[in-house]
């Protein structure tokens, strides 16, 4: 495959590839910093929509319960009921279902 040309990158591709660039030229411990502050800042986002602390149970788990309905019986490759049951069990903790 042929190099795309400098000259011929939209602005948005010249803006992620500086990005991309600088990320590269971090040390370790800039690059942990970094990841840090972004999770931080998804999580404090996370809160500020919808109110919650990513620990009690949403509104809408059709879609949770319907994959854990399928884990326990036994649809996907590899998972068993000791399995399964490990993950619902996790699921209830966390407060992904009620």
């Amino acid at each position: 495959m042929a190099k795309k040309r400098k000259c011929r990158y939209t602005q948005e591709e010249l803006n992620t590839h500086e990005e991309a660039v600088r990320l590269r030229k971090m040390t370790d411990a800039q690059l942990v910093g970094v990841v840090r502050e972004a999770r931080m800042a998804a999580a404090g986002s996370r809160v500020a929509q919808d109110g919650t602390n990513g620990n009690s149970p949403t509104t809408d788990t059709s879609g949770v319960e319907r994959l854990l309905q399928d884990l326990s019986d036994g649809k996907c490759k590899g998972v068993g009921g000791g399995t399964a049951y490990k993950i619902i069990e996790y699921a209830r903790r966390t407060g992904l279902i009620a």
